[in-house]
């Protein structure tokens, strides 16, 4: 058999069977089955705040916490960073100008530390090892990435309001993004049409949504645009559209300047349309969208000859 692991013969966790089996040889540990289903709840329960004084995503990310730090996912070092993030964006609103300036680079700082895996302390679960999803595809793995999603859920839960409106002016600058991102990407030769539907899709799709787009949305849109736009004046958000599209392209460096040069194109996208909406859900509807149809209709992560 090819060394290359492929969709009919490659090894994952699969952390929504809480109880402790086997799947194609590896063992899913129960802890870390809870702690994972704990994580993908207190996102959900951003947008559920039954109470105004007391909001159930406090009570369950302390939860999701303590299954992490007690299951080995996150230690005691990365606890305290993860601590001071969300002191930080606790004090934010109640700072004064001078302190939010300083509180807003720290924030900014941490944050993309933590979605970039740069902060010590944390053992993020490899659910996929280097699987090829198709023949012409460059290998994939899969990470839950506590500490990205943690970031995220902190940000939009203490800085950003919530809503489950609905949006039907979405659309147009939706499909506009996705048209473009992939026109270029088809044009460059960097993706190919590869219609699939693997057997971890299911998780990949929940891990996608609420940890994924939310934090990279929550950081770039909800924070740096939007602190940014308020700095600048509404008269010039198109500088802080511009800083925060650049910077969420920079981010994805690590795969590439394609990946950057498609990060930062569908950046702007999710920009406007954040800017339009001034929801978070909006921004993020459209990024997990692009997100999903490049996972089920395209090379994905990208074709083998770009590596």
């Amino acid at each position: 058999m090819n060394r290359r692991k492929t969709l009919y013969a490659y090894h994952y966790h699969f952390p929504f069977d809480f109880l402790e089996k086997k799947y194609y040889g590896v063992t899913m540990i129960t802890s870390q089955a809870l702690t994972y289903s704990s994580l993908y709840l207190t996102a959900l329960l951003l947008w559920f705040p039954f109470c105004r004084k007391i909001k159930p995503w406090w009570f369950s990310c302390v939860c999701t916490i303590a299954l992490a730090v007690s299951s080995g996912i996150i230690t005691i070092i990365g606890l305290i960073f993860l601590s001071l993030f969300a002191l930080s964006c606790y004090s934010f609103s109640k700072a004064t100008p001078l302190l939010k300036i300083l509180l807003g680079v720290i924030i900014s700082l941490m944050g993309i530390a933590l979605m970039s895996h740069n902060i010590p302390g944390f053992h993020n679960l490899k659910m996929i090892n280097q699987v090829t999803l198709g023949p012409d595809s460059l290998p994939y793995s899969l990470y839950l990435n506590m500490d990205k999603a943690l970031m995220g859920i902190i940000l939009l839960g203490f800085l950003h309001p919530l809503s489950l409106k609905k949006y039907t002016r979405i659309w147009l600058p939706t499909g506009v993004t996705i048209l473009l991102v992939f026109l270029v990407a088809y044009g460059f030769s960097w993706i190919r049409l590869d219609l699939k539907f693997p057997v971890f899709s299911p998780i990949w799709l929940i891990n996608n949504l609420l940890a994924t787009c939310l934090a990279e949305e929550a950081l770039f849109r909800g924070f740096i645009q939007r602190q940014l736009t308020v700095a600048f004046g509404k008269n010039r958000y198109f500088i802080a559209w511009l800083i925060a599209s650049v910077l969420f392209g920079a981010l994805h460096f690590p795969g590439g300047i394609h990946y950057v040069l498609l990060a930062t194109l569908a950046g702007f996208g999710y920009g406007f349309i954040y800017h339009k909406t001034q929801r978070i859900e909006a921004s993020i509807f459209a990024h997990f969208l692009l997100n999903t149809i490049h996972f089920l209709c395209f090379s994905y992560p990208g074709l083998n000859h770009l590596s």
